[in-house]
C-alpha cells in the first residue's frame, strides 16, 4: 500500500508568496510573482493585508508570551512579599530585603529600624525641615526619601489621652493648610498611642506623612514619618510595624546596654 504525501510545508516568504497569488490580484501571476521583474505586478491593497495579518498573529503571540512573563514574575514578587513581611524576619520591597534591627533613640526608647538607614546629617536636616521645631532626632534611608524622627517632650500626659492629642494635632494641620488631603486615624495596639496621615506637596512630587503620638514612661513622645506619596502602600504598614515595637520603661533599661545607639 502507497504511502500518501504529505503535502509540503510552506513556511517564511514561499508562504507570502502563495497567499499573494491566491489574492486575486490581477497580475500577481505565478510567473510574475516568481521573476526578477514580477514585484511591480503586486496589488498594494493585497501585500499590504497579507503583511499586516501576519504582523498581528506575531503581535498577539509575543503579547501573550510577555503576559506570560509578567504574571510569573509577579507571581514571584508576591511569595518574597509574603516570605518576608515582619520587622523580624525582614521585609521585601522594590526588588530587596529591608533587614532591621533595634536601635536605641535618644537614651529612652528603642525601636526597630532599618539597618541601613542612618541619622540625618544636621546639614541635610536644617533643610528638609526649616523649622525650629524640627524632631529631636531624624532618620533616614540612604536616598533621604524615607525619613522617621522623634521628639520626646517633659509634659506628662495621662494614658488614653493620645487620642484626642492626635485629633487636635490634624485639626490643626488641616486648618493651616487647607490643600492636603487628610488621609486616616488609627491606633497602635501595642503601644497604645495614635496616628494620622496626610499628604502635602513638595517641589518635586507630593509626599506621604504620618503623625503619631504616644505616652513614653509618663512622657509625650512624638513621631513622624514621612515618604514619597507613589510609595506609601508599601511604607504606610511598615511605619505602623515600626512605631508598635518602640519599647521603654524596665524593658528598655534593661536592653539598652546591648543595643546600639544612633
Amino acid at each position: 500500500m502507497k504511502k500518501e504525501k504529505r503535502k509540503k510545508r510552506i513556511t517564511g516568504t514561499g508562504r507570502v508568496l502563495a497567499e499573494l497569488e491566491n489574492s486575486k490580484c490581477p497580475g500577481s501571476t505565478p510567473e510574475n510573482l516568481r521573476t526578477q521583474g514580477g514585484r511591480k505586478f503586486l496589488c498594494e491593497r493585497n501585500v499590504l493585508r497579507v503583511l499586516e495579518g501576519r504582523l498581528r498573529n506575531w503581535n498577539r503571540r509575543e503579547n501573550a508570551m510577555n503576559y506570560v512573563d509578567e504574571l510569573i514574575l509577579w507571581r514571584r514578587e508576591e511569595k518574597r512579599k509574603e516570605q518576608y513581611s515582619t520587622l523580624e524576619e525582614g521585609v521585601y520591597m522594590n526588588g530587596e530585603t529591608l533587614t532591621f534591627g533595634r536601635k536605641d533613640i535618644l537614651g529612652v526608647m528603642e525601636i526597630m529600624l532599618p539597618d541601613e538607614w542612618k541619622q540625618m546629617p544636621e546639614k541635610f536636616a536644617k533643610i528638609k525641615y526649616p523649622s525650629e521645631f524640627r524632631p529631636g532626632i531624624i532618620l533616614t534611608s540612604t536616598d533621604l526619601e524615607v525619613n522617621m524622627g522623634f521628639t520626646v517632650f517633659p509634659q506628662k500626659i495621662p494614658d488614653g489621652t493620645a487620642g484626642k492629642i492626635v485629633e487636635h494635632m490634624q485639626a490643626v494641620i488641616h486648618r493651616s493648610n487647607p490643600d492636603y488631603p487628610m488621609l486616616g486615624r488609627g491606633k497602635l495596639e501595642k503601644t497604645g498611642g495614635s496616628w494620622f496621615a496626610f499628604r502635602s506637596h513638595a517641589l518635586d512630587s507630593d509626599l506621604y506623612n504620618m503623625m503619631m503620638v504616644m505616652s513614653l514612661d509618663g512622657k509625650m513622645l512624638q513621631g513622624i514619618f514621612n515618604c514619597p506619596y507613589k510609595d506609601y502602600r508599601q511604607w504606610e504598614k511598615v511605619a505602623l510595624k515600626m512605631w508598635e515595637s518602640i519599647i521603654g520603661g524596665m524593658e528598655y533599661e534593661s536592653n539598652k546596654i546591648t543595643n546600639r545607639a544612633f
